[in-house]
């Protein structure tokens, strides 16, 4: 078993990895721990890490989609976002190592509509 770093368990968009390193870590033990102690197979590992691919993922789609524009359209984006009170919005619902928890809430949000194409092409 891998984890962390040398299994990519870094965020795309920011590079970061130390969260996901741990839990990451801690699905590693919990398999190990049930190997030993429940004969469960090792296998569960890969299960028990879907959760964290699935932001993994995001952050993935996220930079992607950043990669394809240029600074003047990033700019925009941001000056767009900012214009529609994103920074309100993240700062009660935000969480940087898990945009799952708040990028479906987006859609409850009627002033941050506006930026719903810019979440579609991602």
């Amino acid at each position: 078993m891998i984890a962390g770093d040398a299994a990519f368990h870094a965020k795309a968009t920011t590079g970061g990895g130390i969260l996901s390193g741990f839990e990451a870590a801690a699905c590693a033990a919990s398999s190990i721990a049930s190997h030993y102690k429940e004969k469960k197979e090792i296998s569960e590992y890969a299960k028990k890490l879907q959760p964290l691919y699935k932001d993994l993922n995001m952050h993935w789609k996220i930079r992607s989609y950043l990669n394809t524009l240029g600074y003047e359209k990033i700019d925009r984006l941001f000056e767009k976002a900012k214009n529609a009170g994103i920074e309100d919005f993240l700062g009660k619902e935000g969480d940087m190592d898990k945009p799952s928890k708040f990028l479906g809430k987006i859609w409850l949000k009627p002033k941050l509509w506006p930026l719903l194409p810019e979440f579609l092409k991602m």
